[in-house]
């Protein structure tokens, strides 16, 4: 039986469409909530548990929480692989870049182009972009530019590493597996 707007054509359920693609469609007024779920107050159960062969993919608890792959998110967002997988558990893309934001099963964090980052965290640029900065709204005070040159409280590094201010260090300075001396210190760029 059809009610004012609800329609079950060839066992699909259809509310505001007498076409129904899926099992249940909705379709309805652009500029009001498609659905909306409204728990009486006390009420402790999941708002929403989609499932797949009565396992629970993701969750809305009654307190807000989303949980995928887990029952009982203990965070506002968990995410829990159901089983340990090579592929990431999640990857944040722009329609300009594949990747800007992976974390591998593992934990490992990928930021830029990296898939698979292999290590804690891992930053891949794409080329002629600067790999990595730290600073403040002053200036630079750590960078690694796009060809992998070190800069520390420089903004271009022109060198290996490159650094403005004082240098304090304990220990050997080594060039070429020798001894360094004075001599062959550059300063300023040059010797």
């Amino acid at each position: 039986a059809n009610g004012s707007s609800i329609y079950y054509p060839s066992g699909n359920v259809g509310i505001g469409t007498t076409t129904p693609i899926a099992r249940l469609a909705v379709t309805g007024n652009p500029l009001a909530p498609m659905i909306v779920v409204d728990a009486r107050t006390g009420f402790a159960n999941n708002l929403l548990d989609l499932k797949v062969a009565s396992t629970s993919k993701f969750i809305i608890t009654s307190t807000g929480s989303a949980g995928f792959g887990t029952t009982t998110p203990k965070d506002f967002v968990s995410i829990r692989p159901t089983a340990q997988s090579a592929s990431p558990i999640l990857v944040i893309a722009s329609t300009t870049q594949a990747n800007i934001l992976t974390i591998a099963a593992g934990g490992n964090i990928g930021l830029g182009n990296t898939t698979t980052p292999t290590a804690l965290l891992a930053i891949q640029s794409a080329a002629g972009v600067d790999q990595l900065e730290v600073g403040s709204s002053t200036g630079s005070y750590f960078k690694i530019d796009k060809n992998g040159n070190v800069g520390i409280g420089k903004t271009n590094p022109s060198y290996d590493l490159d650094v403005t201010g004082n240098i304090n260090y304990t220990g050997t300075l080594y060039q070429n597996g020798a001894v360094a001396t004075f001599s062959q210190w550059i300063a300023n760029g040059s010797s």
